[in-house]
């Protein structure tokens, strides 16, 4: 049950970031623009990544954990096979799709850049500002991975002391990234901003402090801290929270999802329940609809936003509608005939049984 309340909050905050994109993709001034003109950020569409993240650390961290509890170990190799055969299929195929809409519409890219998109580090060319096009949203994918890569071998050999070890990561990688900022060692402090592998280690505690049954879990899901953690949810949508985007925002978010994930997997004092059919059809094509989004938006451009053109908010609504409608019809395709073989595959490997 944990691991279905778990996938279903995970899978809505990245449709909630896919909305937000979508928004933004076809009106990038829809929260308006400041004194030079330059368009007003989307909140909520940074801060669905950091929340994704932190559910992500919380979910792996907590199978891991199982997985070492039943067998006395952690299988490294059937983790990395896990992760092969649910991210590679799409994603691969995803980047040949953007290769050969660059070759069909004569769009212009730096082929320099794409070895990253392929090895997995497209978290590099955004730090970098020459993310190339349709592709620069599979930066978190990257990053995800490249977390992965250390994280089981962390919680494997990390036996009695690895809450302690985990507060500790946490905590180093916060300093550096402010010593950075008060040298101005600017690169770094967009490299470790982006790549946010302390936001997965906050959802990695929230595991940890749920599977030792810590008291202050108690503490962490009354009512009153509910409604603390919706109300920040609350503000990002509506582009009010912000405190410090760089060293705080984030962090915040972090421990906010991680109080609302205790408190649905609990089931005390949730504010809105995420247990419902449409959440969970959602969660299960949720992938296919962030990788397939950005295509989306731009062959739709061309045509649909023709329509909502001086047509007021009506129109809108109908060009937002659509464009979602047809990234979730892609999406179920997607599924039913390119993830799900593959699918099948990973489940051979599994040794906690899950819906991940």
């Amino acid at each position: 049950m944990l691991l279905f309340y778990h996938l279903v909050i995970r899978k809505c905050f990245l449709v909630v970031w896919v909305l937000g994109f979508i928004i933004f993709g076809l009106d990038d001034t829809i929260f308006g623009v400041d004194e030079l003109g330059n368009r007003a950020p989307i909140l909520i569409a940074s801060q669905a990544v950091t929340m994704f993240f932190t559910l992500s650390g919380f979910l792996i961290t907590y199978l891991l954990l199982l997985e070492k509890e039943k067998t006395s170990s952690i299988s490294v190799k059937k983790f990395y096979l896990r992760r092969i055969l649910r991210i590679w299929p799409l994603y691969y195929f995803y980047i040949i799709l953007v290769l050969v809409i660059y070759g069909v519409y004569h769009i212009n890219f730096d082929n320099t850049q794409l070895p990253f998109y392929i090895f997995l580090a497209a978290n590099i060319p955004l730090i970098l500002h020459v993310s190339l096009p349709y592709l620069a949203h599979l930066w978190s994918i990257g990053v995800e991975e490249q977390f992965y890569l250390f994280w089981p071998w962390f919680v494997k050999f990390s036996t009695n002391n690895l809450l302690r070890n985990s507060i500790i990561f946490f905590l180093l990688f916060y300093i550096i990234k402010v010593i950075a900022w008060l040298i101005h060692y600017d690169i770094l402090v967009t490299f470790l901003t982006v790549t946010r592998f302390n936001i997965m280690i906050i959802g990695a505690i929230g595991a940890l402090l749920y599977y030792k049954k810590h008291n202050i879990i108690r503490k962490l899901t009354t009512k009153r801290v509910q409604l603390f953690a919706w109300s920040i949810i609350g503000l990002t949508i509506i582009n009010k929270f912000h405190i410090s985007s760089g060293f705080v925002d984030g962090e915040v978010m972090g421990f906010v999802i991680v109080f609302i994930i205790l408190s649905q997997i609990e089931r005390k004092n949730y504010i809105i329940d995420l247990d419902n059919k449409l959440l969970n059809f959602i969660g299960k094509i949720s992938f296919g609809i962030y990788v397939y989004h950005p295509i989306v938006i731009f062959l739709s451009k061309n045509y649909l936003c023709k329509f909502s053109n001086g047509g007021g908010l009506l129109s809108y609504i109908v060009v937002y509608s659509l464009i979602f409608t047809i990234t979730i019809t892609i999406s179920c395709v997607s599924y039913k005939y390119l993830e799900k073989p593959f699918i099948r595959m990973k489940d051979e490997y599994q040794i906690v049984k899950n819906r991940a």
